[in-house]
C-alpha cells in the first residue's frame, strides 16, 4: 500500500483533474467491462493486472467500500470486483487482453499530452461516489504517513494492535462516528484494497460492512471532525484506560507542494554564477638590467579571485620557451637592457571582471622573484615595488591590449591581453544575512496563509492574537557592483516566526518572492520517536538529553530533519578557602556547553553531525556551506548544489540554538556581573547572542515570545496545559493534543540527567552565570592556595 502510494506521489500529475477524469474513464468504461468479459469470479480477478492510472483510481474507489460494492453491483460486471496489493506483473496476458478489447493504449506516458493517448472520454461518471475529488484528498494522507517510521516493523505492529482496537471501539459503539490516527488509518486503507476479503472480515467482526468516509476533513473548531475527534478520544481512553493519542501518528499539516516553489534552474543558474569572461595573455615581454647576471628567466601566470584568497597557477614556461631580444644602452650609464618575450603558450584564464582579482605574471631570475599585479599587491622575496594599483573593478575595455608595467632597476614587464565574450559561470560567493523588518502581525484563522505547511490548519483557542515575523535578505555581495544593492532588492529572502503559544517555530527562504524551502519544528506527536530513526546513531553524551527538532520541506516533500540538544554542560564546583592549619582546595570549573546538532536525510537516510559552540566562535560548516553566525555570513563553494535549502538549514540552526540553549532568568544581572568583572573563567554563551547577527535575527531579540525550552517549562508551571495547547489533528481529524515542538518530550517529562526542567538550575548558579567562582585567602601556617573558582 505504501509503496504504490508513494509511486503516484512520485509522479505528481496523478493529481490533476483531467488526468484523474480520463483515467476514470478507463477504469469505469474500459477495465470494468474487460474484466467483466474475462474473469469469472473474485478468484481470477486476482489474475489480472491494470494499467497504472486505472489501478490509482480503482485504489480510490474501494476506500469507499459502501459505495464500491454499489457501482460495481450496478455496473457491467455486476459484482464486486476483487483486489490484491500484491499484485506486480502482468503474468496472464492482461495486456493483450486490452489491446484485443479497445484502441486505447495500455501504459500511458506522463511526460507527454495526455489528450492525445486518451481520446473519446465521457466526461460523466456513472458511479454515486466523488472519485476525482478523493484521489485528490490521498495526496493529504499519504503525506501524512509518508515518514520512514512508517516502514518500520516495531511501529507497524503497534499499527495493527491498534487497528483491532479501534474495530474493538466499532463494535462497542456502532453509533459513534469515530476518527482514528493516521496508524489506524494506514492498516484500514490497507485492508479496504483487499475489497472481498474486507467484506467477510468486517460481518464477521462487526456484523456490518464498515464504512470508511475521509470526505469528512474540515479541521476548525466545533466542526464535525473536531467534535468525533475529541469523543472518540473520550471513549478510547474510558475503554482502554489508555491515551488515544500515537507518537508519530498525529496530523502533520497539509503537503508542501501546496505552499512551496520548485527554482527553475535558469533562475538557480543565475543566483549562482558570476560574470565571467575567457582571458588570454597573448604576450609577456620582460626587460632586465643585463647586470644581473641571468643565468634563465621563467614567466608564470597566476590568478587569484580575492573571495579565500585560493591562487590558481595557470601557465609556467621557462626560458627554453623565451625568444631573448638585441640589447639596448641606457642613457644614464653603460648598462644593458636584455629582453624576453613569452608568446602564444599561455592557456585562457576564466577571470571574473566584476570580483576583485589578483592576475599576477611571475618573473623568476636568478632566485630572484618580482610581481607584477594589477591588483592591491606586489612584492619580490621581501622587495616591494611600486606596480600600477587597482581596485579590482576593471571595466570591459581596461582588460585587454597592452599593459607596460615599471618597476625600479629600469626593471619593466609587458603583457598583451585578450578577452573573450561575457557569460555566466559557477565561482564562490559570500551571502549576508542582512534584516530588513520585524513586524508584529495577527496570526489569521487560516493559519497555513501566514505560516506555511506547519501542524496546523487553524489558530487553537487561547493562541495569542499576534507573532513576530523577522524579514532578512540573504544579499550576495561577491560583485563589486552589489555593494550598494539594497536589501530589499535582493532576490533571496527569508522570514522567522515564532509563536510561544502554538510552540512553534518557522523558518522560509523565498526566491523571488516565492517561497521555495521551509522548516518548522516538530515534535513526537508528529514524527515519532527519536529510537524510530534509522541509521542515527547517538554518541554517549547525546543520550540524555532534550532534543528540539525542526523538518525542512521543499517542493519535492520532506527532506530532511534537524535535530539539536544542549550538550557538555557542567555546573562549576566551589573552592575551599584555606585557613591556618588547613590548605585551600581548589573549585573545578564548570562547563557552558555548546549545541550538539545532527541532521537526518529522510530519504538517503544519512546523518550529518556538526556543532555551534562558543570556541569556534559560531562557525561551522555544513555539507560543505561555511556558515559564520557571529558575522551572519554564508559562503558557497562554486561546486555546492541544493544551495537555498543548505542556508534554510543554516537559519533553522540558528534558531534551534536559542530553542535549546540555557539562559537564566535575569540576563540583565548576569551581563551585569559578568562586565563588572566579579566573575571568572569562560564568558557564558548567551552573553554572546548580542553580538552574533545571526542569533539576533533568529528571534533574541523577540526571545520572549519563542518556545525556547525554558520558555515552554515556566509556561506549564503557570498556565493549564490548555492555554498553550496547540490543535493537533488526528487522522482524518481533528482532536486537540498538546504539543509543544519538543522532539522526545524530555522537558515535559523531567525523566532524569539533563531533561528534567530543573536542570537549568543545575547549569546556572543564583545570578545566571555557570559555576561559581568562590576562591580565598590562603591563611596563615599550613596555608598554601586558596580555591580557585569554579567558573569556567
Amino acid at each position: 500500500e505504501l509503496n504504490f502510494l508513494h509511486h503516484v506521489n512520485s509522479k505528481r500529475r496523478y493529481y490533476d483533474d483531467d488526468i484523474i477524469k480520463k483515467a476514470l474513464y478507463r477504469y469505469e468504461k474500459i477495465w470494468i467491462p474487460l474484466m467483466a468479459k474475462i474473469s469469472t469470479s473474485t478468484q481470477t480477478d486476482l489474475l489480472h493486472f491494470p494499467p497504472t492510472d486505472v489501478r490509482w483510481v480503482w485504489h480510490t474507489h474501494m476506500l469507499a467500500p459502501k459505495a464500491y460494492a454499489q457501482d460495481l453491483r450496478a455496473s457491467t460486471i455486476g459484482r464486486v470486483m476483487n483486489h490484491d496489493i500484491s499484485l506486480q506483473n502482468d503474468v496472464h496476458g492482461t495486456r493483450s487482453a486490452w489491446e484485443n478489447f479497445t484502441s486505447q493504449p495500455f501504459h500511458l506516458n506522463l511526460d507527454k499530452d495526455y489528450s492525445d493517448q486518451v481520446t473519446d472520454v465521457q466526461s460523466e461518471s456513472g458511479f454515486t461516489y466523488d472519485i476525482v475529488s478523493a484521489c485528490k484528498r490521498q495526496s493529504v494522507f499519504f503525506y501524512q504517513v509518508s515518514l520512514p517510521h512508517y516502514r518500520e516493523t516495531d511501529f507497524l505492529r503497534k499499527c495493527i494492535h491498534r487497528y483491532c482496537m479501534y474495530l474493538t471501539l466499532q463494535k462497542l459503539r456502532p453509533d459513534n462516528f469515530l476518527v482514528p490516527c493516521y496508524d489506524m488509518d494506514i492498516v484500514w486503507h490497507t485492508h479496504q484494497v483487499l475489497p472481498v476479503s474486507y467484506a467477510e472480515d468486517m460481518n464477521r467482526i462487526l456484523g456490518r460492512l464498515l464504512n470508511h468516509d475521509d470526505s469528512v476533513n474540515d479541521r476548525a473548531q466545533g466542526s464535525k471532525l473536531s467534535r468525533t475527534s475529541e469523543q472518540t478520544q473520550n471513549l478510547w481512553k474510558e475503554t482502554f484506560n489508555v491515551g488515544f493519542c500515537q507518537p508519530g501518528a498525529m496530523y502533520r499539516g497539509q503537503p508542501p507542494q501546496r505552499y512551496l516553489s520548485q527554482v527553475p534552474a535558469a533562475v538557480l543558474k543565475e543566483l549562482f554564477s558570476l560574470e565571467a569572461v575567457d582571458l588570454k595573455c597573448k604576450l609577456v615581454t620582460v626587460k632586465l638590467p643585463s647586470t644581473h647576471h641571468l643565468y634563465h628567466v621563467d614567466a608564470r601566470v597566476d590568478y587569484t579571485p580575492a573571495l579565500f584568497g585560493h591562487s590558481t597557477v595557470l601557465n609556467n614556461h621557462t626560458n627554453e620557451d623565451a625568444v631573448e631580444g638585441d640589447g639596448a644602452k641606457l642613457e644614464e650609464g653603460d648598462t644593458t637592457l636584455r629582453s624576453w618575450t613569452f608568446a602564444s603558450s599561455f592557456e585562457p584564464i576564466r577571470y571574473f571582471p566584476r570580483v576583485e582579482n589578483t592576475l599576477t605574471v611571475k618573473i623568476r631570475y636568478e632566485k630572484s622573484v618580482f610581481w607584477f599585479c594589477k591588483s592591491m599587491k606586489e612584492k619580490s622575496d621581501g622587495i616591494k615595488f611600486n606596480a600600477v594599483k587597482s581596485s579590482g573593478m576593471f571595466e570591459e575595455n581596461s582588460l585587454e591590449g597592452q599593459h607596460t608595467f615599471s618597476f625600479l632597476d629600469n626593471k619593466s614587464v609587458t603583457t598583451v591581453l585578450e578577452r573573450g565574450p561575457t557569460y555566466k559561470h559557477a565561482a564562490n560567493q559570500i551571502f549576508y544575512l542582512e534584516h530588513i523588518n520585524t513586524q508584529h502581525v495577527p496570526i489569521p484563522d487560516e493559519i497555513g496563509s501566514l505560516w506555511g505547511p506547519i501542524p496546523l490548519d487553524y489558530a487553537p483557542p487561547h493562541a495569542d492574537p499576534t507573532c513576530p515575523v523577522i524579514h532578512l535578505g540573504l544579499v550576495d555581495r561577491t560583485e563589486v557592483d552589489k555593494h550598494t544593492l539594497k536589501v530589499e532588492e535582493n532576490r533571496i529572502t527569508a522570514r522567522i516566526l515564532h509563536s510561544l503559544s502554538l510552540g512553534m517555530s518557522a523558518v522560509h527562504v523565498l526566491v523571488d518572492g516565492k517561497m521555495v524551502v521551509m522548516a518548522h519544528t516538530v515534535g513526537e506527536s508528529t514524527i515519532g520517536s527519536v529510537a524510530a530513526l534509522t541509521g542515527l546513531h547517538f554518541k554517549q553524551r547525546q543520550k540524555k538529553v532534550a532534543w528540539r527538532a525542526m523538518i525542512v520541506k521543499d517542493s519535492s516533500g520532506d527532506v530532511g530533519l534537524l535535530l539539536a540538544a544542549w550538550t557538555g554542560a557542567k555546573k562549576g564546583v566551589k573552592g575551599v578557602p584555606g585557613s591556618s592549619g588547613r590548605r585551600g582546595v581548589p573549585g573545578i570549573p564548570g562547563e557552558p556547553g555548546e549545541c550538539t546538532l545532527i541532521w537526518y536525510n529522510l530519504a538517503t537516510r544519512e546523518q550529518v553531525d556538526f556543532e555551534i559552540t562558543y570556541k569556534n566562535r559560531y562557525a561551522f560548516r555544513f555539507m560543505g556551506m561555511q556558515c559564520d553566525l557571529m558575522q551572519g555570513t554564508f559562503v558557497k563553494h562554486k561546486s555546492e548544489s541544493h544551495a537555498v535549502l543548505k542556508m534554510c538549514v543554516s537559519l533553522a540552526a540558528s534558531v534551534l540554538y536559542l530553542l535549546v540553549q540555557p539562559v537564566p532568568e535575569d540576563i540583565s544581572l548576569a551581563r551585569n556581573k559578568w562586565l563588572l568583572g566579579q566573575r571568572k573563567g569562560v564568558k557564558p554563551p548567551y552573553l554572546d547572542n548580542d553580538d552574533a547577527l545571526a542569533f539576533q535575527l533568529a528571534g533574541w531579540n523577540v526571545r520572549d515570545t519563542m518556545p525556547t525550552n525554558q520558555n515552554l517549562a515556566k509556561k506549564r508551571k503557570d498556565e493549564s496545559r490548555s492555554n498553550y495547547a496547540a490543535a493537533m489533528f488526528l487522522a482524518g481529524c481533528g482532536g486537540i493534543i498538546y504539543y509543544t515542538g519538543y522532539y522526545d518530550g524530555g522537558y515535559e517529562e523531567g525523566g532524569g540527567g539533563e531533561e528534567g526542567s530543573d536542570w537549568i538550575d543545575d547549569v546556572y548558579d543564583d545570578d545566571g552565570v555557570y559555576g561559581i567562582d568562590v576562591g580565598g585567602d590562603s591563611g596563615a601556617g599550613y596555608g598554601g592556595d586558596a580555591g580557585d573558582g569554579g567558573g569556567c
